[in-house]
C-alpha cells in the first residue's frame, strides 16, 4: 500500500464519468476514503466535457462506452482543451484494452486502463503512478512555455535593436545598451521597452 501522505499533495481533484452508477459510486467511495476530492460525477461524455471545463480536475476517470458521446471522443476533446492533467479509462471487459483503442487516444495524458470489477489496490496504484506522470508532464510543459517565451522576447528585442541601428545609426552593442539602460531607468523589462520602440514603426 502506498503512503497516502505522499499522494495527497500531488493529486486531489477527480472527476468520475460512468453510465454504471454502482461502479461510479464504488469508485467515489473508495477515493473519498483515501482523501481524494471528488470534483464531480456524470453519466455521459457531455457531462465529462462540462465537468472538466468547470473543475479542471487532476484526473478524469471515464468509461470507454458511454451514451451519446463515448469516453474516447470526450477524453480527446477534454485533453485538447487542456482541461485535465490525466485520464484513466474504465473498461467493461479486458477485450476493450486493445491496439485500436490505444491508437484512437494516443496521448501522453493517458494514464492507464482499469477493467471491471474495479479492485481498490489497482485503482489506487494507478492513481499514484498517474500523479507521478502528470507531474512530469506539467514540468515539461512549463519548461517549453518558458523556452518559447524567452525565444519570443529575444525576437522582439532583436527587432527593436535592428530599428535603432537603422534609424539612429547605432552599432549592435550600442543598440542593446540603449534598450538595457532605458529598461533599468524605467524599471521595466527589456522586452517592454522593445515593444514601445517598435510601436513607432
Amino acid at each position: 500500500m502506498f503512503n497516502i501522505d505522499e499522494r495527497c499533495g500531488k493529486m486531489k481533484k477527480i472527476v468520475i464519468v460512468d453510465e454504471d452508477l454502482a461502479t461510479m459510486d464504488m469508485i467515489k467511495n473508495l477515493l473519498m476514503e483515501e482523501v481524494y476530492t471528488i470534483s464531480g460525477v456524470g453519466k455521459d461524455g457531455f457531462a465529462a466535457l462540462e465537468l472538466c471545463k468547470k473543475e479542471k480536475p487532476d484526473i478524469l476517470i471515464i468509461n470507454l462506452k458511454l451514451p451519446v458521446l463515448n469516453g474516447i471522443t470526450a477524453s480527446r476533446k477534454v485533453i485538447a482543451e487542456n482541461n485535465v492533467k490525466g485520464v484513466i479509462f474504465l473498461c467493461d471487459n479486458d477485450s476493450e484494452i486493445n491496439k485500436e483503442n490505444f491508437e484512437k487516444i494516443k496521448s501522453r495524458k493517458m494514464i492507464g486502463w482499469l477493467s471491471k470489477p474495479i479492485q481498490k489496490e489497482v485503482l489506487i496504484s494507478t492513481l499514484y503512478l498517474g500523479s507521478e506522470q502528470t507531474s512530469v508532464i506539467e514540468q515539461l510543459e512549463s519548461e517549453v512555455k518558458k523556452a518559447n517565451k524567452k525565444l519570443f522576447e529575444r525576437k522582439i528585442i532583436e527587432k527593436a535593436k535592428g530599428l535603432l541601428m537603422e534609424e539612429q545609426q547605432l552599432s549592435e552593442p550600442e543598440a542593446y545598451r540603449f534598450i538595457q539602460n532605458l529598461s533599468m531607468q524605467k524599471r521595466t523589462s527589456m522586452v517592454e521597452i522593445a515593444d514601445i520602440i517598435l510601436l513607432g514603426v
